[in-house]
């Protein structure tokens, strides 16, 4: 039987209605399902309601990361800048290195849109770390005065 004969459009009550990322994630794999094969316009499509979401940093990062590692889609600029978007609200810079290292692997060049939310990520996290003391865990590595470089060995004496 053909699937796209069989697809009914959700049903949804008046006072609950569907969001749209909710809609989109289910066409995407119904997609996916019928063995339809992804293309840069619909991983772009599916990024944007996505990234629109507001919480969808982490899906839209790993929907960008695996489709062009897995089924070797050459994403484009316009692919990568809803990621960018969600991750600039979400200030994870690490995700926005990320996405920049993979932009690169793609042979992307960033546009003033794209370098300027990866530059205001960069300078929030790095703020955001100064004035925490930095560290691991905010423990505090990052101190005002003179610092003491000096060559060290670590045995396994732990001296």
């Amino acid at each position: 039987t053909n699937r796209s004969s069989t697809y009914s459009p959700p049903r949804t009550h008046a006072a609950l209605p569907v969001h749209p990322a909710a809609v989109a994630r289910r066409v995407f794999a119904q997609m996916l399902e019928a063995g339809a094969p992804p293309s840069e316009a619909t991983i772009t499509s599916l990024g944007r309601v996505v990234a629109a979401d507001g919480e969808g940093a982490d899906e839209a990062f790993g929907l960008v990361s695996t489709m062009r590692q897995k089924d070797g889609i050459a994403l484009r600029l316009r692919s990568y800048s809803p990621v960018l978007a969600v991750i600039r609200r979400a200030r994870e810079a690490g995700k926005a290195s990320a996405v920049e290292a993979l932009m690169a692997a793609s042979a992307v060049s960033q546009e003033e849109p794209e370098l300027a939310a990866l530059l205001e990520v960069s300078a929030k996290v790095k703020d955001a770390l100064v004035a925490n003391g930095g560290g691991c865990h905010q423990l505090g590595w990052l101190q005002t005065g003179p610092w003491m470089v000096q060559r060290v060995r670590a045995g396994a004496d732990d001296k």
